[in-house]
């Protein structure tokens, strides 16, 4: 949305269609900052019960559905924009219910495929699409916006939502819900994966230990991260294109292609981070704990410290600031390695519901920080700019203290297999898939007597 704040510089684009919702700049920023604060309310209804549902029925349809319905609605927006202000927002809140869910579902598979010395690497590889997301349409928006078809600027969602109408008929072919229940991985891979997660991930998640779970401190650290980061992250996201405009002075093209540049520098360092966390644990250099704590400072650490450098940028200065916002954002995608992914290490068989925690908790700086940000620039100075920045050094440099304080990388007490669990699964799994031979065998045994062979 924010490339709409920057297409007002001309007729073309106000007269185009979006003008429903807004005709000058002003209240384009009006209508972004109004549903950004909408669709942070509808976020917060549906992570909860998304996660929980993913955590206990799979997240392979829960996935499935809300990317579909959400790709099809986006198809639709240029029409409804065209059609009544009403509709729009309609579909905005229907889109903001359906895509809620999208992160507890990811981290509920996540907890069931990622063995533990690999999930830095494989849960950075998923969440990189999102910053490769936030890039593409950076980068192509703007150009969409002149030489897109259907007036420029109904493209971005035309195709925006067909990529993602392609996205969910590749996932119902190639994903499942757990390893027992794809069709396509070898005997070897199940094995491997299940004998490494720490919960038998083929039995339906049973009674939530709330009480333990909300007084883990380990839970309380990583929401308390995931809020700071999250100021930074919807400070820089929702605003970067306007810092570049009123305090860079870049024109909307140059402003697009800009604005991608940090959230590609991200998803380099998200990548190289998430092998290197690994490889630093199975080295045994250090613990998990040490491991996701050491990255979370140098995240915190590092995008604070260039978003204090960029607010003493000016606009003969407009290359060092970028460079210092691409640093920042950059460091940012280092936490996917400390906050993001630890859900799934002291929790993975509640991961979804602990994301939808953290994630719903930290959905609220989507409403503060743009409204904050534009009561703290009325006048569109650098010197404005500096205090947005600073204000955003100083969550991270809070969410820094607690994370380091409190965070653990190790499974919790109440997230694992009970004993009776775990002999259930397993008569299960044996009543199910090696019927026959147990009544082979049980027909040699002496008055019950149990074979060595007996393949438990």
């Amino acid at each position: 949305m924010s490339i709409f704040i920057q297409s007002s510089k001309t007729d073309k684009y106000r007269d185009g269609a979006w003008v429903p919702l807004a005709r000058t700049e002003g209240r384009i920023r009006l209508g972004l900052h109004h549903e950004i604060y909408v669709a942070c309310l509808v976020l917060i209804v549906t992570q909860l019960p998304g996660g929980m549902i993913a955590d206990r029925y799979g997240g392979k349809r829960v996935l499935l559905i809300t990317m579909f319905l959400s790709s099809l609605l986006t198809i639709l927006e240029p029409v409804a924009a065209r059609t009544t202000v009403i509709l729009l927002y309609v579909i905005r809140v229907l889109l903001g219910l359906l895509t809620a869910v999208t992160f507890p579902a990811m981290h509920a598979m996540w907890g069931r495929w990622a063995p533990p010395l690999e999930r830095s690497k494989l849960t950075n590889v998923c969440y990189a699409g999102t910053t490769l997301g936030f890039a593409f349409t950076f980068a192509t928006s703007g150009l969409l916006c002149e030489y897109g078809f259907d007036n420029g600027w109904g493209s971005i969602f035309y195709i925006t939502g067909g990529l993602g109408v392609l996205w969910s008929i590749a996932w119902w072919y190639i994903a499942a819900d757990t390893p027992s229940k794809h069709p396509r991985i070898t005997t070897a891979e199940v094995k491997y994966i299940n004998g490494n997660i720490e919960y038998n991930t083929d039995r339906q998640t049973g009674p939530i230990p709330w009480r333990s779970l909300l007084s883990a401190p380990c839970l309380w650290a990583t929401l308390t991260a995931h809020v700071c980061n999250n100021w930074t992250n919807y400070t820089l996201l929702t605003n970067t294109p306007t810092f570049m405009k009123e305090v860079l002075k870049y024109d909307i093209e140059a402003n697009g292609v800009l604005s991608a540049i940090p959230y590609i520098c991200q998803f380099v360092s998200a990548l190289l981070a998430g092998y290197i966390a690994d490889y630093i644990r199975l080295k045994g250099w250090l613990n998990t704990t040490r491991t996701r704590k050491l990255f979370q400072t140098i995240s915190f650490a590092g995008a604070g410290g260039c978003l204090i450098g960029t607010g003493y940028c000016t606009c003969e200065e407009r290359s060092l600031a970028v460079a210092m916002l691409s640093l920042a954002v950059m460091f940012m995608g280092l936490g996917r390695v400390g906050h993001m992914v630890n859900h799934v290490d002291f929790a993975p068989k509640y991961a979804g519901l602990m994301c939808g925690i953290t994630n719903t908790m930290a959905t609220v700086p989507g409403m503060v920080a743009p409204i904050y940000t534009g009561y703290m620039t009325p006048n569109h100075t650098p010197q404005e700019w500096r205090n947005v920045f600073f204000t955003c050094a100083g969550f991270d440099a809070f969410g820094l203290i607690v994370f380091l304080v409190f965070a653990s990388g190790e499974l919790q007490e109440w997230a694992k297999d009970s004993d009776s669990d775990i002999d259930i699964d397993i008569y299960i799994e044996i009543d199910v898939t090696n019927k026959n031979e147990e009544i082979n065998q049980s027909k040699s045994q002496k008055n019950g007597e149990i074979n060595e062979g007996f393949p438990l």
